[in-house]
């Protein structure tokens, strides 16, 4: 399998960690990728890795250059192309979450004859910006999109909704799979927490965008909790993520590095009593996320977290946390809404605890490692071996 994505297999981001859920179990000699940003491959998982070139965006290339990437994107060069010929993939995964990504695809299984198991994550195809500089970029991608629906021997995306959309859009089959974790890693960890006088909150992730205004409208609502009532809120990115720091400057909040690993995140969540999910309101970013599904929504329910959901109640990542019974969530901007909210909540441990333990019986039954994983394989395989005969 040639897995071609702008990241790297890895902990960089959501994408990458649910990407390395899947594949850590594929044999490593019929495993290889090529990917397009800085960061660093996690060679346990694949040892077979390409880099795409980044310098087209060095201020010593020509402007012509610049602009011929912009257009044309990544080229198989004969140094890319020898590398694929001697791998000798039997298909292509990518997730097609880049434009220049998604043509460097279809280019790959044009030349190679070889099909694209694409697997969606974000409505994106929906999502198409309206900027004039733009117009090409959405056309090479819709494109890329159709071209690779009608020709995949299978088609994945990422929740249960999206699948049940996109069969209606579309006219076609297409299985759902998301973030899949060891259970051996995670501990409940509400038995820990319940009955000690400090209720600790964890949001992991990058407070940027729609979704940090969002997170904005919390972070007034607990200001008042907290002169009542003892509560953290741990923030775990990239300091470079943050653009309003002075926000953060709260005496209960704490600010600490982003997760590098699935071990450090289960040390994080070990002190955890709810764990925060963030959604913007901004219709654009609605359109995009809608049937998304947030890769840490099966990490705070292995660990046994109760979950706190913060944005539309229409949204995937929101109705699954509904749906499952593990936490609540609060569709308000208001934060006078949401301290009326969290202070109920707050005045029942014994809830929190529930939730909890439910979110850890979804978990185990939706997002174990053990039955995914073969799952996913095994899928995989079978289409393959149909496309072959």
């Amino acid at each position: 399998m040639l897995l071609v994505n702008a990241q790297p297999l890895g902990p960089q981001s959501g994408f990458s960690l649910q990407l390395r859920s899947f594949f850590s179990g594929w044999p490593s000699h019929k495993l290889a990728q090529i990917y397009s940003t800085t960061s660093e491959p996690d060679t346990n998982v694949c040892r077979n890795n390409y880099r795409l070139q980044q310098d087209q965006n060095s201020s010593s290339q020509s402007l012509w250059k610049k602009y011929r990437f912009k257009v044309c994107g990544y080229q198989i060069s004969k140094e890319l192309a020898e590398w694929i010929r001697n791998f000798r993939p039997d298909a292509v995964f990518s997730e097609l979450e880049d434009t220049h990504i998604s043509k460097l695809v279809v280019d790959i299984s044009k030349l190679f004859k070889i099909p694209v198991i694409p697997h969606i994550c974000d409505d994106w195809i929906q999502f198409q910006s309206e900027s004039i500089k733009a117009l090409w970029g959405n056309r090479i991608r819709k494109y890329c999109f159709y071209w690779t629906l009608r020709k995949a021997p299978i088609r994945l995306v990422t929740s249960d909704s999206m699948a049940v959309e996109y069969r209606r859009r579309y006219g076609y089959e297409f299985f759902p799979f998301s973030y899949c974790i060891d259970p051996a890693t995670y501990e409940p960890t509400q038995d820990a927490r319940i009955g000690q006088s400090l209720v600790r909150f964890i949001y992991a992730g990058r407070p940027q965008g729609s979704r940090w205004q969002t997170l904005k409208h919390l972070l007034k609502a607990a200001d008042e909790i907290a002169q009542l009532k003892k509560i953290e809120l741990v923030i775990a990115t990239d300091k470079g993520d943050i653009h309003e720091e002075n926000e953060l400057n709260r005496p209960w909040i704490r600010v600490v590095n982003y997760i590098k690993t699935e071990q450090e995140f289960a040390d994080l969540l070990h002190s955890a009593d709810i764990g925060v999910i963030a959604e913007g309101y901004n219709p654009s970013w609605v359109t995009y996320s809608r049937y998304s599904f947030s890769a840490k929504i099966p990490v705070y329910m292995m660990s046994g977290c109760c979950i706190l959901g913060l944005g539309p109640r229409h949204l995937s990542t929101m109705r699954y946390i509904i749906e499952n019974d593990c936490g609540i969530v609060i569709s308000s901007t208001d934060p006078g809404v949401i301290r009326q909210e969290l202070d109920h909540l707050l005045d029942l441990p014994g809830k929190i605890k529930q939730y909890g333990s439910r979110g850890k019986e979804v978990a185990l039954r939706n997002h174990n490692i053990h039955t995914v994983q073969p799952s996913f394989m095994n899928l995989i395989t079978d289409a393959l071996a149909r496309e072959n005969r």
